[in-house]
């Protein structure tokens, strides 16, 4: 008897490996790829940690620096934005301010106008003041950041004087771009923001890469909530964008 049930056995394996085959050749899954783990929204700095490199800046560094680092914490502008400006891309008022963004090379880039704090506008006074007692009168085609050669100022510095503070502050992580993020992150959260209006600020050509920054973030609940972004977008005036 057990060699006709050692044969059963065997052709029932048989069946059940060929059945098997059959149905992954059957299975409309088969193309579906598995579901993507949700990715989170690219790193911010938390409002605890911008304060904390802000006071750093204004506390011991040059008028330049501060004015660097409060010009991208208001604004989001990409380093090689910042050190693209020229003076007479301000308007600057009592009530509002505006920075115009001349488009440069990559990523669809378009020239724009951003708005400025009342705070980035008094530092921008300080900065420009201190300018003029050193080279006297300053012309609109001048850059508004200089380096310690009295040059235009490249990027390296601006990503310097945020590693700088950064260490000082003792937050790690941080770029000029991560302080781009940040507004990013407060923008697109804010519901008071039209998510076109949020690309057109920032300066994206396709909705999708600035939605990328609704996704769930990590960072404190001032983020977002939006409530911080509007704490500073308060400061802009009359006029503005948003």
């Amino acid at each position: 008897m057990e060699a006709p049930m050692a044969q059963d056995n065997t052709a029932l394996d048989d069946l059940l490996v060929a059945f098997e085959a059959h149905l992954k050749r059957r299975d409309p899954t088969r193309y579906v790829n598995g579901l993507k783990e949700t990715q989170t929204a690219p790193k911010a700095i938390s409002q605890q940690n911008l304060n904390r490199i802000l006071r750093q800046a204004r506390k011991g560094g040059s008028k330049r620096d501060v004015a660097f680092l409060e010009f991208l914490a208001a604004t989001g502008l990409r380093a090689s934005e910042v050190a693209g400006v020229k003076i007479g891309d301000l308007e600057l008022g009592e009530r509002s301010g505006w920075v115009t963004v001349r488009a440069t090379k990559g990523k669809g880039r378009k020239e724009r106008r951003v708005p400025v704090n009342a705070r980035v506008r008094g530092y921008r006074v300080e900065y420009l003041a201190e300018r003029a007692g050193l080279d006297g009168e300053l012309g609109p085609t001048e850059p508004l950041f200089l380096s310690q050669l009295g040059t235009a100022a490249m990027p390296y510095a601006i990503w310097y004087a945020v590693k700088k503070y950064a260490r000082l502050a003792g937050v790690e992580g941080v770029s000029p771009h991560s302080f781009r993020h940040t507004v990013a992150s407060r923008l697109v959260r804010d519901p008071e923001v039209d998510r076109v209006a949020a690309a057109a600020y920032l300066g994206y050509s396709r909705l999708d890469t600035t939605m990328r920054y609704s996704r769930p973030s990590k960072e404190d609940p001032s983020l977002r909530s939006g409530q911080a972004w509007r704490r500073q977008r308060s400061g802009w005036g009359e006029g503005s964008l948003l």
